[in-house]
């Protein structure tokens, strides 16, 4: 599974995730493809699946992007 951390610089680190930063991950599952945007930091859209171009529009729209 890969974890992206979009990291938005408007509000100060105050853990590994910060309370507005976005999670966006890939299923752990081999035969789901695809992205999940959790609800986690208020994201811009609704949590769920996501597909590539919209997963390059938040990370556009972040400051950092972290790969776990």
């Amino acid at each position: 599974m890969i974890t992206l951390h979009l990291e938005r610089r408007a509000v100060a680190p105050a853990a590994v995730v910060g309370a507005a930063d976005w999670r966006v991950s890939t299923s752990p599952e081999p035969r789901r493809t695809g992205w999940t945007l959790h609800g986690h930091g208020g994201p811009p859209r609704p949590a769920g699946p996501i597909d590539d171009a919209t997963l390059v529009a938040l990370m556009a729209a972040a400051d950092r992007v972290i790969v776990w």
